[in-house]
């Protein structure tokens, strides 16, 4: 159990563990009201332990007119306590809290009210809030996740990379010109009928290539937390070249590979601010990264609806179908990843197709023509892959 200090108006107090404290206001339970801030849904750079900790104090704060009594839990969530207060001074208490705290898609007015913090009458559920408190103080996860933090022994790689490296990786990332890395793949309409024709170019850094460049022998693609922090990095610099591409005529429409962490940072709102509609955009985000964080993807969409951009979810493969809910997913478009496990769900895939329409799918990484056959057998119209355009033009399509 976790021992917190909890700052009030008169000094700082040592106090009793919460689910102490819990059990000896049960039996005065009617005279409380407990407020459950869900930090632990932040997105991870706003829920770093020295936020955590500064959102802490906050509360402890905002809620001293109330005598609030403020405990951190050890998945970060934070529960204030408070005897005998009307309900509108603790949502006033609430909303000033909610000030302080920088952008996140949870703080959204977009979303329900109760996705940020709950308020529990503990006359009536005091039961409901002491599992919850229970689950997380005892799960063992949160408590080897506390020590590493109380101990100053978390290493940002398990597997070769410290944090002195990578903050060395993120400079010279910065400071490089990686336009030599940058790869442009063709996105083609084609119904098996009709002359295919090319209708945007998708544009992402080369990762194998910057890997040889860096000398990083540790394979970025096989760790995934190394892959998602480098690919952030590398965002910042595919914003810096895809302004130039804006101005140039060759290039009709363009789609790119986008973090949701970047969506809502500064460099990516300069950028945004910078777009005047030159050419038609679309942003495309992995699957996993949506599924970690779907929240933020509501968010990322009615940003980017605002100036008619377009947002993708990509990397979907055969294993992700029968998990998602297509109906609620808030994109435009969805990438398909060509795998031969795509074959076994081609009824699955074919139905899909033919609910949502096929404007709304793109299957990708399309090689050879068993890819483009196999589209073509589940209504898919819209193809992409580096042996597209070779495979057309033998086939004197182009």
């Amino acid at each position: 159990m976790t021992k917190d200090v909890c700052a009030t108006s008169d000094s700082l107090d040592i106090q009793e563990n919460v689910i102490d404290y819990l059990r000896r206001i049960k039996p005065a339970g009617a005279a409380f009201h407990a407020v459950m801030f869900n930090m632990s849904k932040l997105l991870p750079f706003n829920r770093e332990p020295g936020k955590i900790d500064v959102a802490l104090s906050e509360v402890n704060r905002v809620f001293i007119p109330l005598q609030g009594k403020v405990y951190k839990l050890l998945n970060h969530n934070i529960v204030c306590f408070v005897e005998k207060q009307p309900i509108i001074s603790i949502e006033r208490s609430i909303s000033q809290f909610k000030r302080t705290l920088p952008a996140d898609p949870i703080l959204s007015d977009s979303l329900k009210k109760d996705t940020f913090c709950q308020i529990y009458d503990l006359g009536l559920r005091w039961r409901e809030i002491d599992d919850i408190i229970q689950d997380i103080e005892n799960d063992p996860s949160f408590k080897v996740r506390k020590q590493d933090v109380d101990g100053n022994s978390v290493t940002m790689i398990d597997r070769g990379i410290d944090s002195e490296t990578l903050t060395s990786l993120d400079r010279i990332i910065s400071a490089s010109d990686l336009r030599p890395y940058l790869k442009r793949q063709s996105i083609f309409w084609y119904d098996g009928k009709e002359k295919p024709h090319k209708i945007a170019s998708h544009l992402f850094l080369s990762i194998q290539k910057i890997q040889e460049k860096l000398a990083i022998t540790e394979s970025i693609t096989a760790n995934v937390w190394l892959f998602k922090h480098l690919t952030t990095v590398l965002d910042k610099q595919t914003l810096t070249i895809m302004r130039d591409l804006l101005e140039s005529k060759s290039i009709e429409s363009l789609h790119a590979n986008i973090n949701l962490r970047t969506i809502i940072s500064s460099n990516f709102y300069r950028f945004f601010d910078y777009y005047k509609k030159q050419k038609p955009l679309s942003f495309c985000v992995d699957v996993v990264d949506y599924m970690a964080h779907p929240e933020v993807m509501i968010f990322a969409r009615e940003l980017l609806r605002q100036k008619d951009c377009r947002l993708i979810l990509g990397g979907i493969t055969s294993d992700h179908i029968p998990l998602l809910n297509f109906e609620k997913i808030p994109a435009s478009l969805f990438k398909i990843k060509w795998s031969s496990g795509l074959v076994e769900n081609q009824d699955l895939l074919r139905d899909l197709v033919k609910h949502f329409g096929a404007y709304k799918f793109i299957l990708h990484q399309c090689t050879t023509e068993r890819e483009i056959l196999a589209g073509l057998e589940c209504g898919i119209e819209q193809f992409q892959g580096f042996g597209i355009e070779k495979l057309l033009a033998a086939k004197d399509l182009i």
